[in-house]
């Protein structure tokens, strides 16, 4: 039997201790990616600049309700191309009025 070699990524999780994961993610890690409560990096904690389409993003999530937290819209803008840091720092009704709309 051949060994596998999975694919490792490595994120800053809250505390800013970095942790590996295999690659791609489950479904609960990729939903703390977009939610910004895992942040994808290198290896030594720089930020990841990795391709766009990397595949421990994941698919881009569905547009969260009106009803969603702050930090599900933030997730949202971040998948549909705001700054991380920029969108965490929006209000969750600008992050609507700017994200919101089809």
């Amino acid at each position: 039997m051949a060994d596998t070699v999975k694919e490792v990524g490595h994120f800053r999780g809250p505390g800013g201790h970095i942790i590996d994961f295999d690659l791609p993610l489950a479904e609960v890690y990729a939903d703390q990616v977009v939610r910004s409560h895992l942040v994808r990096v290198n290896d030594d904690g720089t930020d990841y600049t990795g391709d766009a389409a990397d595949p421990a993003q994941g698919a881009k999530p569905s547009k969260p309700s009106p009803r969603a937290s702050q930090a599900a819209w933030a997730g949202w803008a971040v998948a549909c191309g705001a700054d991380r840091e920029d969108a965490a720092a929006m209000t969750k009704q600008d992050l609507i009025e700017k994200y919101g709309k089809d």
